[in-house]
């Protein structure tokens, strides 16, 4: 009994507090949202540790890796299982659509405020791209949004004190990283109650437009990212950590998962992730380069909803997703899509945006996407967030294989 609350007690008393929450935000309806400034504030206090943190590790695992003469190699290896990863997530959701279509007979019928418009208004994707990867000052390297830009700079930091040999400098990244690792475990004890409070704001939100024609699309991503997370991403551990490693990986990837589950906020679960990738047996420097990478550049579970936004759109103008040419030019967009949004919640217009710029349409058909994007966002955050840690063990497995062969 002891070793199960150890193991999963946290996980308990979150699941909780966000069941307790979204049941007062269905009893309560608007009234639950007197509570919303609890769930803020605890964000925001995550957010504002979540940034620094992710410099310090990622800066600190590529000064090590480099030392070790591992940077190229592990780096490599998590690029292509990140794409390997994506693309198989991407093609599971496409077969499942092809199989079970949801959107038979959609109405296009979709009315859009002109507040929709305007926030796609005249938005280039080649700009959209550029703001992805680049910021034009360096403050803003340190804003929530803009956490790829901050990997990039962290890397090229980690990687330039490896090559001046400044010892103190890397000291400095490795004590910085532990800091604020040790401060959001602090924060996470009031972590039950403060996403109680935000789940109980959300559901009495969203709760009306849960019961809309968007439900079947709701009830599809959430089947899916079920399969990927309990089915998919255990095979995959299986495969690569043996049974040893799915024990670990399930004692300990269910409160990180649950954090980016109730906050719809992948960043929000680096810390957890990075010490799930730990207790799986990955590389402390392999596990600190990879879940902050991963979650700007590694979106499994977007990917999957991107999937379903596209063949979303194409039923609404009476168009069909099969076919050879439909599947690579859907795959495709969802990939591009998932890469080009934000980590952060409320992070997808981009690519949002991108999908109407390259399916030929509107933007304005932006708005119905983006709806469509705020009931999936829980359950594709699920999916972003776990398949990091799986990506992580996946690299460093094939890592430690290729120093033995």
């Amino acid at each position: 009994m002891n070793t199960f609350l150890k193991n999963y007690g946290q996980s308990l008393l979150l699941l909780a507090g966000i069941g307790i929450g979204g049941a007062c935000g269905v009893i309560f309806g608007k009234d639950a949202s007197i509570v919303a400034p609890v769930g803020e504030f605890f964000l925001n206090l995550l957010f504002t540790l979540v940034v620094p943190l992710v410099f310090f590790s990622v800066g600190d695992s590529i000064c090590k890796l480099h030392r070790q003469g591992q940077a190229g190699n592990v780096l490599g290896k998590l690029f292509l299982t990140f794409l390997g990863m994506s693309l198989a997530a991407g093609v599971i959701a496409y077969l499942f659509l092809l199989a079970v279509n949801p959107f038979e007979g959609l109405s296009s019928t979709f009315a859009l405020s002109g507040e929709q418009n305007e926030r796609f208004d005249k938005i280039p994707f080649s700009q959209a791209l550029v703001q992805a990867f680049s910021v034009s000052d360096f403050y803003e390297l340190f804003s929530k949004s803009k956490l790829l830009p901050m990997l990039i700079f962290a890397g090229l930091f980690g990687f330039a004190t490896a090559k001046t040999g400044s010892t103190k400098i890397a000291s400095f990244l490795e004590q910085g990283s532990a800091v604020f690792m040790k401060m959001i475990s602090f924060v996470m004890y009031i972590a039950p109650v403060c996403l109680g409070c935000y789940f109980a704001d959300m559901v009495a939100s969203l709760g009306s437009q849960l019961l809309t024609g968007y439900l079947k699309a709701f009830v599809v991503d959430l089947i899916l990212a079920l399969v990927l997370f309990f089915a998919v991403h255990s095979l995959y551990v299986l495969l690569f950590a043996g049974k040893n490693g799915l024990k670990a990986y399930w004692g300990s990837i269910l409160p990180p998962s649950i954090t980016a589950f109730a906050t719809c906020s992948s960043s929000l679960a680096i810390p957890g992730n990075i010490e799930a990738a730990k207790k799986s047996g990955v590389t402390p420097a392999v596990a600190e380069a990879a879940i902050p990478l991963g979650t700007a550049v590694h979106k499994d579970g977007s990917i999957v909803a991107g999937v379903l936004k596209i063949a979303f759109v194409l039923a609404i103008f009476s168009q069909s997703i099969a076919g050879l040419g439909n599947a690579a030019q859907i795959l495709g967009i969802a990939l591009l899509s998932a890469i080009v949004m934000g980590a952060v919640t409320g992070g997808a217009a981009t690519g949002e945006l991108l999908i109407c710029t390259m399916l030929g349409i509107d933007a304005q058909m932006a708005g119905v996407i983006i709806v469509l994007g705020l009931i999936v966002d829980m359950p594709s955050t699920l999916i972003n967030s776990s398949a990091n840690v799986v990506s992580a063990i996946i690299a460093d497995s094939l890592n430690k294989r290729g120093k033995k062969s």
